[in-house]
């Protein structure tokens, strides 16, 4: 899922209606399987950071955590980790 500022929708959108730059925040909802969960974590925060993606956010659905990633000297670093507490 990603989210674009009205703001920035407007540049971001060419003459056919595509995305043509990065989203402020993208959230990626972990895939099953070790090997889908690598690629979310690696592959897809890489290429966020290369894109100029502001702020990532890592759902993990069943340890019920969350990783916030943000901008930070053109890197995404890692700022934040939420996890639900199970009483």
């Amino acid at each position: 899922m990603v989210w674009i500022s009205d703001e920035r929708l407007a540049a971001l959108m060419d003459e056919a209606g595509h995305l043509t730059g990065a989203p402020e925040l993208a959230i990626e909802v972990l895939s099953f399987g070790i090997h889908n969960e690598e690629r979310d974590r690696t592959a897809k925060r890489k290429l966020y950071e290369t894109q100029g993606v502001r702020e990532y956010w890592i759902l993990d659905w069943r340890l019920k955590q969350v990783e916030v990633y943000r901008r930070a000297h053109g890197k995404l670093r890692r700022v934040a980790h939420c996890r639900r507490k199970i009483y």
